[in-house]
């Protein structure tokens, strides 16, 4: 689950119900979600009632700009919401951008005589390492920028994602006549 592109959360609202998701609804299609430009928060409703919606993001710059790539909001009972966000589409393409990245960088390693160059040019001695050892190093760091990098944000991805949405949250609520309440850790 760790690895999941998957955040599920509650927060308290206290608007009624289907005055939030109106709101909501309202917010996503004026192009007003996020504060970012245009091209970046398009967002389509797939999903409207009273007790719950569905939302997506229409495009790859909007999927690849915050994660919020396929979200549904429920209410299970009276004053609380429930969120399920999926991010795969963010995850992909940051996972396609760090394989292309390690391929461009072993492509580099592949082609130069990376040790020969270490010898000739020494570089900076107070490491201590020897020439295979350097070499070791740049291999190790290929394969860790470009193939675990990416599930480490991923990973890391999951609080920044819970903390907008439970904003957005607030930001709903009041906007549909509620207080400001605090969202539920």
């Amino acid at each position: 689950m760790l690895l999941s592109p998957l955040v599920e959360g509650t927060a308290t609202i206290g608007a009624p119900h289907e005055a939030f998701f109106h709101a909501f609804v309202r917010r996503i299609n004026e192009g007003l979600l996020l504060t970012v430009p245009p091209s970046r928060n398009r967002y389509v409703v797939s999903h409207a009632g009273p007790d719950a919606l569905r939302f997506h993001a229409d495009g790859w710059p909007t999927a690849f700009n915050v994660g919020l790539n396929d979200v549904d909001v429920t209410a299970p009972s009276r004053g609380i919401v429930r969120y399920r966000i999926q991010y795969g589409r963010w995850t992909r393409s940051a996972v396609a951008m760090g394989a292309g990245f390690a391929m461009i960088f072993i492509g580099w390693l592949l082609l130069f005589d990376l040790r020969t160059y270490i010898a000739e040019h020494p570089g900076p001695e107070y490491l201590g390492l020897s020439p295979e050892q350097s070499v070791g190093l740049a291999w190790a760091m290929a394969l860790f920028w470009g193939f675990v990098w990416p599930w480490v944000l991923v990973i890391g991805h999951k609080r920044p994602l819970r903390r907008l949405m439970e904003s957005l949250i607030a930001d709903v609520d009041v906007a549909a006549g509620g207080a400001a309440p605090r969202p539920r850790d």
